[in-house]
C-alpha cells in the first residue's frame, strides 16, 4: 500500500495491488471513482463505510470513511482479516468457485475463534454464502468483533470479476431486520454504482447460480 498523504489518510493503489488481480479500466484511478460514493453512503447512513480487497486468502482494508459515526472498530487501512468471518470477506467469497472457497477456508487459522458467533464449520460457511447470493449482500453479525454488525457487497470490473468489496459497519444494538434490509439495499446500490463506473455490465450483485 502506498499513501499519497498520510495526514489525510488517502491512498493510491500500488502496482502490487494490481498484480493481486485488480484489473480495473486502463489508467483508471480506482480511489477517485469509489471515494465520493463511499462518502455519500457514510453520510446517508451515519455509519462507517469500508472498502477491502483480497490478498492471499485474507481481506485487506484499503479505504475507510466516517461521517458523524460513533462506531469503534480496530479495522484500519492496511488491516488484514480472515474472509470467513467478515462481511467484506464473505461478499467476495460468494463470487468465488467452491474450489477457491474451500482453499481459502483451509488457509485460515483454525484456532482463531473471535466471538461466539464466528463460523466454525465449513458447511455453515457454505450455507451463509448461499444466503448471501440470494439476498444480494453479505452479513457479519458479530462474527469478528462482539458489538459490530456489517452488511457488504462485491465490486466488479469490466470483465465481471469481483475485485473488492464495500461494507457498512454499525453497532449491533442499533440494527434490526428493517434497518438491515435498508442498509443491504444501499450497499448493493453503491457497489453496483462503483462497478458500473468500472465497466461492469450486470444489474445485480450475484449471478443466480454460482458454479
Amino acid at each position: 500500500m502506498e499513501f499519497d498523504n498520510e495526514d489525510l489518510r488517502t491512498f493510491r493503489l500500488s502496482l502490487k495491488i494490481f498484480e493481486m488481480g485488480m484489473t480495473v479500466l486502463d489508467k483508471t484511478d480506482f480511489h477517485k471513482i469509489s471515494r465520493p460514493l463511499l462518502e455519500e453512503l457514510s453520510f446517508k447512513t451515519g455509519e462507517t463505510v469500508f472498502m477491502a480487497v483480497e490478498d492471499k486468502g485474507a481481506i485487506v482494508y484499503v479505504d475507510r470513511v466516517e461521517k458523524n459515526t460513533s462506531i469503534t472498530t480496530s479495522a484500519g487501512l492496511g488491516t488484514r482479516r480472515p474472509m470467513n468471518c467478515t462481511g467484506l470477506g464473505k461478499a467476495l467469497l460468494a463470487t468465488y468457485s467452491m474450489e477457491r472457497v474451500k482453499e481459502i477456508w483451509e488457509m485460515r487459522d483454525q484456532k482463531a475463534i473471535y466471538t461466539n458467533y464466528t463460523i466454525r464449520e465449513y458447511n455453515d460457511l457454505i450455507d451463509d454464502l448461499q444466503q448471501t447470493r440470494e439476498r444480494g449482500y453479505a452479513i457479519d453479525n458479530r462474527e469478528i468483533e462482539d458489538e459490530i454488525f456489517c452488511v457488504a457487497a462485491p465490486i466488479y470490473d469490466r470483465t465481471d470479476k469481483a475485485i473488492g468489496a464495500i461494507s457498512i459497519a454499525s453497532i449491533y444494538l442499533k440494527m434490526d431486520q428493517k434497518k438491515t434490509e435498508t442498509f443491504g439495499k444501499m450497499i448493493m446500490e453503491t457497489a453496483l454504482a462503483i462497478s458500473k463506473r468500472l465497466g461492469f455490465r450486470r444489474n445485480q450483485t450475484y449471478e443466480k447460480l454460482i458454479h
